[in-house]
Formats: structure tokens, C-alpha cells, sequence
């Protein structure tokens, strides 16, 4: 059986580009801090402890760390909202709805 049969099969691909792209995601969230103190520290001689190092250090550090939990965040969120139907959306949203609507009349009430 040759690799391109194995992964002719779209669960397959999509479960390996999934895991592909999680590995990827870890890799660089964890290369994120010896990178920037690298290149920053060393690569571009600012010293570390200095106001301007340091802020060009947090400036570039927590740009990309932001960046990448927001596209984790996304991904999870997607692949969580892929499993849920239009349908129980909708029920859910109408019977959160009620409740607040409910609790919104009772505190009005008092």
C-alpha cells in the first residue's frame, strides 16, 4: 500500500493535518522566549536589563504569545462549534434567553 492510498482517506488527512499543526503550535509557543532574549539580547546587543531591552524584549515577546493563544484559542472554539448542530444552537440561545429574561423581570420586580 503506498502513502498516497493510505492518506487518500479525508479523516486520515484531516486528523494528520490537525496533529501537524498542533505540534507546530506547541513548537513554537515553547521557542517563543529563548528566541526573542536571543535575538534581541544577543542578536541585536540590547542589554536585557535595561528599560529599552527589556521593553523591546516584552513588546516582541508578548505580540507573538498573544498571537498565538488567540489563533489556539480560535482553533479550539472552531473545532468545539463544528460538533454542535444549528438546531441545539438555536435551542440553547432560546432557553439562555428565558433565564435571563426570567432574572432580568424578577430583580425588576424587587
Amino acid at each position: 500500500m503506498s502513502v498516497t492510498t493510505r492518506l487518500g482517506r479525508p479523516g486520515l488527512r484531516l486528523s494528520l493535518g490537525v496533529a501537524g499543526a498542533s505540534v507546530a503550535w506547541v513548537a513554537l509557543y515553547w521557542v517563543n522566549e529563548p528566541f526573542w532574549t536571543w535575538l534581541i539580547g544577543e542578536a541585536a546587543g540590547l542589554d536585557l536589563e535595561s528599560r529599552l531591552g527589556s521593553g523591546v524584549w516584552f513588546f516582541f515577546y508578548d505580540t507573538i504569545k498573544i498571537a498565538l493563544l488567540l489563533t489556539g484559542i480560535i482553533f479550539v472554539v472552531t473545532v468545539l462549534r463544528s460538533f454542535m448542530s444549528v438546531e441545539r444552537t438555536r435551542r440553547c440561545s432560546v432557553a439562555s434567553a428565558r433565564v435571563s429574561g426570567t432574572c432580568w423581570r424578577r430583580c425588576w420586580a424587587s
